[in-house]
C-alpha cells in the first residue's frame, strides 16, 4: 500500500515539478517529468508553460504599445513647468525671493517623486499603482526640468575662472 501511494504521489509530483521548464528550448524527454499526450514529442508541461508565458508577453507587450505620452499629462506639465520658469525669470528683478520659491518646487518635485519611487519599487499602496505611476512621471520632469534650469543658471560660479 505505502508503495502504491508513494508511486502515486511521485507522478503527481513529477506532472506539476518541472526542471526544465524555463528553458527557451522545448524539452524532449530528458527528465522523469517528461509527458507527452499529445504525442509530438515535446513535453506537454513545457508546451502549455510557454504558452501562457507568450500570452502574457503578448498582453505585457500590448499594454506597453497602448500607452501614451499624454496619459499621464506628460506635455502639460512640461509646459507649465517652462511657464513657470519663464515668470521667474521676469519676476525676477520685482519679487526677491523668486528663486527661493523655485527651490522650493524643486525640493517639493524631489520628495514626491522619491516617495512615489519608494512605493512603486516596494508595492506599497498598491492599489493605486497608476495613481502613483503618474505622480511620479509628473515630479520627475518637474524636477529634471527645474533642476536643468537651476544648473544653467548656476553654471557660472560652479565654473570659477580668473581671467
Amino acid at each position: 500500500m505505502i508503495l502504491i501511494l508513494t508511486v502515486i504521489t511521485s507522478l503527481i509530483s513529477a506532472q506539476t515539478e518541472c526542471v526544465g521548464i524555463s528553458y527557451s528550448t522545448p524539452c524532449y524527454g530528458i527528465c522523469q517529468s517528461f509527458i507527452d499526450n499529445n504525442t509530438n514529442g515535446i513535453c506537454d508541461i513545457w508546451e502549455k508553460y510557454n504558452e501562457e508565458k507568450n500570452e502574457r508577453e503578448d498582453i505585457n507587450y500590448k499594454k506597453i504599445k497602448d500607452k501614451k505620452i499624454f496619459r499621464h499629462a506628460l506635455p502639460q506639465v512640461i509646459i507649465i513647468s517652462i511657464i513657470i520658469i519663464i515668470l521667474a525669470e521676469f519676476l525676477n528683478k520685482r519679487i526677491k525671493n523668486i528663486r527661493l520659491i523655485l527651490n522650493w518646487i524643486l525640493l517639493i518635485s524631489t520628495i514626491i517623486s522619491s516617495l512615489s519611487g519608494f512605493f512603486l519599487y516596494f508595492s506599497i499602496l498598491d492599489s493605486h499603482r497608476q495613481t502613483l505611476y503618474s505622480l511620479h512621471i509628473q515630479s520627475s520632469t518637474i524636477f529634471f526640468i527645474i533642476a536643468i534650469h537651476h544648473t544653467i543658471k548656476r553654471f557660472k560660479c560652479m565654473i570659477k575662472t580668473n581671467f
